[in-house]
């Protein structure tokens, strides 16, 4: 377990080192576009596929840094995003640099969740 909490740290410790020279990091929310309405369901290799698409957004608040999904248009029927994230303990630049984007992007039109 403790090999565990130095590992996190010292990840940790590279992102500070990173975003002193770089304040904010702009990611995809997910390696995949938006999956399929009850794809979740399907089975556990399906289900294992998505979470791994998903690690972009998983791990950064495992570390500790603030950030913000910001969507920006849509691809084929689903809508689509950047992950905007800041240095810890700076959301206001995050959400400055969110805003920035938002008033950018394309209005989105509402979609229907039930697919």
């Amino acid at each position: 377990m403790l090999a565990c909490f130095e590992q996190r740290l010292a990840i940790l410790r590279a992102w500070q080192l990173f975003q002193e020279r770089y304040p904010i990091i702009i990611l995809p929310v997910s390696a995949q576009l938006p999956f399929r309405f009850g794809q979740d369901q399907e089975d556990a290799a399906v289900v294992r596929a998505l979470i791994d698409a998903q690690r972009p957004l998983l791990a950064v608040p495992a570390l500790g840094f603030p950030s913000v999904v910001v969507p920006t248009g849509t691809a084929g029927d689903g809508p689509v995003g950047v992950q905007v994230i800041a240095g810890r303990f700076r959301e206001d630049i995050c959400l400055a640099a969110a805003e920035v984007i938002e008033a950018r992007a394309p209005r989105l039109t509402p979609i229907d969740p039930r697919g």
